[in-house]
């Protein structure tokens, strides 16, 4: 059995009901939020060297034969980074580009909604989504005071920044 899925550069994708082998060329924040989807993620991009991953290189420069070679049934890029090699990557397994920096779908929780989609896994995600939300609820009801009238301000050193596509960004968004 398959699914099909449709991708952010709106190609049709058709994967395997069940994921078992997933290549995951994406930044470290999709990384992450799919980890918690328990997602067989059998490679990825600048790891590090004690991993017992498939290393495919570095996000901008990968390593289409450690791609080939550690055969995945779905690769999971990012758009602006890997649209330029979809066909190449396409040809060894059923390819689903991300765009987290232009698409607003990313703002928050709703990278989650996508990830689980990718997965097969979204009533689940979302019985786990509401009962977040109800802890959030409670959070602020416990806090005694409205956030809805407030500002955050977050200092991060050297270049890195805080999205609303982190993990951070998703607690700031639902808490606003």
């Amino acid at each position: 059995m398959s699914r099909v899925l449709i991708d952010d550069m709106g190609h049709e994708i058709r994967v395997k009901e069940f994921l078992s082998r997933v290549a995951m060329l994406t930044q470290v924040p999709v990384a992450l939020q799919l980890a918690e989807f328990k997602l067989p993620i059998i490679g990825g991009c600048s790891l590090p060297k004690d991993s017992t991953l498939f290393d495919y290189g570095s996000i901008k420069n990968v390593d289409i034969d450690a791609i080939i070679s550690s055969k995945p049934d779905l690769i999971i890029g990012i758009k602006k980074i890997h649209k330029k090699i979809y066909k190449k990557l396409n040809s060894i397994a059923p390819t689903f580009l991300l765009d987290p920096l232009n698409n607003s779908k990313f703002r928050g929780l709703h990278i989650y909604d996508i990830l689980a989609s990718i997965m097969g896994k979204s009533s689940e995600y979302n019985f786990y989504k509401s009962e977040y939300l109800k802890r959030i609820d409670e959070l602020k009801r416990k806090l005694s005071f409205e956030v809805e009238n407030k500002s955050a301000v977050v200092l991060i050193p050297k270049k890195s920044r805080v999205t609303l596509i982190s993990y951070i960004g998703a607690i700031f968004e639902v808490l606003s």
